[in-house]
């Protein structure tokens, strides 16, 4: 089985993982896109206003995902299960899955250098001020807190075309409070577009 981290075969290390429902029934990932595909939404922190805004963003698209056919599959995936009612009654309305697997998916999305743009985002609070005032704004609200918030994930996005196609978009959050979904919506339009047409060209 495929070595899973920061560096392996993305895609080949998604076919092998499984996550689990909110009912500790667990999932395999691959059975996630091997229909229509799917666009898998990573989220640091289910209470995390700044990650909240992005899963609000990305539903904006669920209609577009499923009008198509077959249909692609909204899915986020969280580290733990804290907040998730408020999560989901209040910002998501796609499909929800929990992974406390170690290491956890989201090695695979970490970004190289991500520690050390972290550390500089705290230092300038450039990312984290604008988006708390941003979310703020929106009137969206914090959730809890555990000790989940002190470990070092980052979020992300990926776009993964249906059955062997692969993986035709990611982005994986460059620092805290840095959004992975405002701004990229086209981009991500581009990749589920690409769905049922294409061979992925993003390995790791």
């Amino acid at each position: 089985s495929a070595q899973c981290g920061m560096g392996s075969d993305t895609f080949e290390c998604l076919r092998e993982r499984k996550v689990t429902t909110l009912n500790n029934e667990p999932v395999s990932v691959s059975s996630m896109f091997e229909d229509g595909g799917a666009v898998i939404f990573l989220i640091r922190r289910l209470g995390c206003p700044i990650c909240r805004e992005d899963a609000q963003q990305l539903c904006s698209l669920k209609k577009e995902l499923d009008a198509r056919t077959p249909p692609v599959r909204l899915i986020c995936i969280a580290g733990n299960k804290l907040g998730h009612e408020e999560f989901l009654e209040e910002y998501w309305n796609g499909e929800l899955y929990i992974d406390l697997v170690k290491p956890t998916i989201f090695s695979l999305i970490q970004e190289e250098r991500f520690l050390v743009r972290a550390m500089e985002s705290l230092l300038t609070g450039y990312h984290i001020l604008g988006g708390f005032i941003r979310t703020s704004n929106k009137r969206i609200k914090h959730g809890p807190y555990g000790a989940e918030a002190l470990e070092q994930v980052n979020g992300g996005v990926w776009v993964i075309g249906a059955g062997d196609e692969g993986i035709l978009y990611q982005y994986g959050e460059r620092a805290w409070g840095a959004s992975v979904i405002l701004g990229k919506e086209d981009e991500i339009r581009k990749a589920v577009n690409r769905i049922g047409t294409s061979q992925g060209d993003i390995a790791g």
